[in-house]
């Protein structure tokens, strides 16, 4: 019930609970509403992203070394489509946390969103390069590879993707795209 959740945030913060984990419990609590609503109301979905980053900024003002809320921030102001502020945000966070391979992750799907696809590779390069296992990044990168029509490339990379974490079936269905998109039928049936 993340609507009766920010209700009673918002009156602990009412009664002068303005620390930082309760700005950052509120602003989680207005982004899994928001992500509730996604699919049944828009402008919901919107204004409590809205809240959300609002919690998360001023939770920032308050534990300017706080990664999570900078990078809570980044969330909802990419899913804002907001890309320049969702881009500080992230690079904040990476700033606080250089080994932070989630931050190159979404700076990577930041990129790849508008369609600037050799900074998206760099994003995506570079956090592989602190956690070469990372099947969601391999999977980004898999997909940025058949967008840019690298088939050879996106099939290996793709490969390892399912092999890191064979349950994830968008990996199986984008490595099937891939040999498909190379003519190789029978592994892509397969």
């Amino acid at each position: 019930n993340y609507a009766d959740a920010v209700n009673q945030f918002k009156l602990s913060k009412s009664q002068g609970g303005t620390t930082y984990e309760l700005l950052s419990n509120l602003g989680r609590a207005y982004r899994q509403y928001a992500m509730s609503v996604k699919n049944v109301d828009q402008k919901l979905f919107s204004d409590n992203l809205k809240y959300a980053a609002e919690q998360f900024e001023e939770a920032a003002r308050l534990k300017p070394d706080a990664l999570d809320s900078y990078f809570q921030l980044g969330l909802c102001y990419r899913d804002l489509k907001l890309y320049p502020q969702a881009n500080s945000a992230f690079k904040k966070a990476l700033a606080l946390a250089p080994r932070d391979f989630g931050s190159y992750y979404q700076l990577g799907m930041l990129a790849v969103e508008q369609g600037f696809y050799r900074e998206a590779e760099a994003y995506f390069q570079d956090g592989l390069r602190i956690n070469p296992d990372h099947a969601l990044i391999l999977l980004a990168l898999g997909r940025l590879y058949i967008e840019t029509k690298q088939f050879p490339a996106a099939i290996s990379t793709l490969r390892q993707a399912s092999q890191q974490d064979a349950m994830q079936w968008e990996a199986w269905y984008e490595l099937g795209r891939a040999h498909m998109r190379a003519k190789e039928w029978k592994a892509a049936l397969s």
